[in-house]
């Protein structure tokens, strides 16, 4: 990577972590007097813009250090590339597919009504978090990681996110939807099941397709789904 592209990750980076800062200050200062912080927590989104805020700030310092001392961090450029190629990517289309798939269907399934959230902040979580998926796909190191690894991380997430939405709901009454709280045990296994073989590997294809369409648009050789 040239000095020029890294500058050009690190303003990029810079760009996207003032949003996060921005969308999480908003969050614990404001959303977390009006309801408990704790409640969000509950939800998909929270989990993915989680992972993009502490993968923003580890990449955009390891790029200043990149800038700085003029040597790149092949060792860590790579874990990162890994990290979003095999778990934040898809889990990110997962949560901008999902929700707005949702809104523009049946926003009612997604409404808590005590919930008052402004436009900015649901844009930043469910729709400009794509940008670093993109961004990371650009600039870093081509990825030629196989498919069937972002399914087996993506599956240990996903049984645990299934875990602890079921344990909140039995022991809490806490649901991450409103919908979750009007059906029974056996609908929300079969939820939980159609989310695992269907939600996933839509997931998993659709980041698979962005990182290589970003390739393509470079002038790099598509990836092959068997390497």
């Amino acid at each position: 990577m040239g000095l020029l592209t890294s500058f050009a990750r690190v303003c990029v980076l810079f760009v996207l972590l003032g949003m996060y800062i921005q969308s999480w200050t908003f969050f614990l200062f404001k959303l977390g007097i009006e309801q408990k912080i704790a409640e969000w927590y509950y939800f998909a989104t929270m989990w993915n813009f989680y992972l993009h805020a502490v993968y923003a700030v580890i990449a955009f310092f390891t790029g200043v250090i990149d800038l700085v001392a003029q040597k790149e961090l092949i060792v860590t450029k790579r874990s990162l590339q890994k990290l979003m190629t095999n778990l934040i990517s898809p889990l990110t289309m997962f949560v901008v597919i999902t929700f707005w798939v949702l809104f523009l269907t049946k926003p009612d399934l997604l409404r808590h009504k005590k919930q008052q959230i402004p436009v900015w902040f649901n844009m930043n979580v469910h729709l400009y978090i794509i940008f670093l998926p993109v961004a990371e796909f650009a600039f870093l190191p081509r990825s030629h990681s196989p498919i069937r690894k972002s399914f087996n991380y993506c599956f240990l997430v996903g049984i645990a996110y299934c875990s602890f939405v079921e344990y909140s709901i039995v022991n809490y009454n806490i649901a991450p939807y409103p919908m979750f709280l009007g059906i029974t045990y056996v609908q929300r296994a079969i939820l939980y099941v159609l989310f695992m073989i269907i939600g996933i590997p839509i997931s998993c294809y659709s980041s698979y397709g962005l990182k290589n369409l970003i390739y393509k648009l470079q002038g790099s050789e598509h990836v092959n789904k068997s390497q």
